[in-house]
């Protein structure tokens, strides 16, 4: 039988001014963490689970989180050095060179102090058998984590996507193109404390490839969201086709995002916007909105996305494959014409429940179903 207080656990650690509070109910909301117990410690939340890399993976993503560690509760200094040393033996070679990073979690410990007992503490056992501190050059990082009622060594550190509390700044409606700049501004949203409404404007005469592309990628983004529940709307559009000329295009996204905004209580609309389609033309139809609107990553050009977005998604991306509003014709429309078109649209929209990457299913296939029969 495993000796459960020497157990591998799980450190989490919020960003500033997020309550560890908040992030402990959304842990139990969340449906796809593996079974866990957790403990709430006011400057941070400590964890167990049967599949603790697995565990430490998914709340990495919660927004709000700073970092996740993975390692070992310990009594005191003495206890930390010698879990310290065991951990060198069995992860390094001798001569490796490591490192100690400490952290103290609230005003109680003094960094300096604790971090000159334990580096001391360290060398007596390290240095003869071969093992050297150095910050510089260290193969091996261990962080320890301080605070009045912990002391934590680690020797995985995950960096969390950090920002806001999820859903402290209220509600953002993005126009959700299903691209990897749509998920990357997502994310950034999420960054900002927003809850995301995703809304795809789709003409249903597209392939259903790429509204099954679309729904996949927006499986990325869900398991960065801690809800219990979360959907993608689909707004199926009520008309021929749009004006080849893409300030048309945009208005009918427009008026279609107030409206969601408005049903949903949202207080922004956001967009995939980047620096390489940034017209101001096109720009000047969102700055008409009543809500205020966001571009998260109107400073960013492909190059700039293509580097980031791996960090957040790997290679998991599907690349849409032709665009969901697809159909052009000639025809131009007014204001008025957009409003209506946009309202017969938003009446007929189909949610889908999101699941996580690995448990896609094939609701999809009735999602499309109704899609179809939405617009007959």
């Amino acid at each position: 039988m495993k000796n459960k207080s020497n157990a591998f656990r799980v450190l989490i650690l919020p960003s500033s001014s997020v309550d560890t509070e908040r992030i402990a109910l959304q842990m139990q909301d969340y449906p796809f963490l593996p079974a866990f117990t957790a403990k709430n410690l006011d400057s941070c939340i400590i964890a167990s689970s049967e599949e603790i890399l697995k565990f430490a993976d998914m709340v990495a993503k919660f927004p709000g989180v700073d970092s996740v560690l993975v390692g070992k509760k310990v009594d005191n200094l003495d206890g930390a050095a010698i879990e310290i040393k065991d951990m060198i033996m069995k992860l390094a070679e001798k001569k490796d060179k490591y490192a100690i990073k400490v952290r103290c979690l609230d005003s109680e410990c003094n960094e300096t102090d604790v971090s000159m007992l334990l580096t001391s503490k360290c060398i007596d056992l390290l240095s003869p058998l071969g093992f050297k501190l150095s910050e510089r050059d260290a193969k091996l990082r261990i962080d320890v984590a301080v605070a009045s009622n912990l002391l934590f060594v680690s020797y995985i550190q995950k960096a969390g996507l950090g920002g806001k509390e999820f859903g402290s700044a209220g509600k953002a409606v993005i126009m959700f193109k299903g691209d990897i700049n749509c998920l990357l501004a997502t994310l950034y949203l999420l960054k900002l404390g927003f809850y995301p409404i995703l809304v795809a404007a789709i003409d249903v005469r597209s392939a259903s490839k790429t509204i099954r592309q679309i729904v996949e990628n927006a499986c990325l983004v869900r398991e960065y969201i801690p809800v219990k529940e979360f959907y993608l709307h689909l707004i199926p559009v009520r008309i021929d086709g749009l004006s080849d000329r893409v300030e048309i295009r945009h208005g009918y996204l427009r008026e279609v995002a107030e409206l969601v905004a408005s049903a949903n209580s949202a207080v922004v609309i956001a967009t995939g916007i980047t620096m390489d389609n940034a017209a101001p033309s096109i720009l000047s139809i969102y700055h008409k909105s009543k809500f205020t609107v966001v571009h998260p990553l109107l400073s960013m050009d492909k190059q700039d996305i293509s580097k980031v977005a791996p960090s957040f998604f790997g290679e998991h991306v599907k690349p849409i494959t032709s665009d969901p509003l697809e159909s052009k014709i000639s025809k131009e429309f007014g204001e008025e014409t957009l409003k209506e078109f946009a309202l017969l649209s938003v009446r007929s929209s189909v949610s889908i429940k999101l699941a996580n990457r690995s448990l896609y299913n094939t609701s999809l296939d009735e999602a499309m179903d109704k899609l179809q029969a939405a617009v007959k």
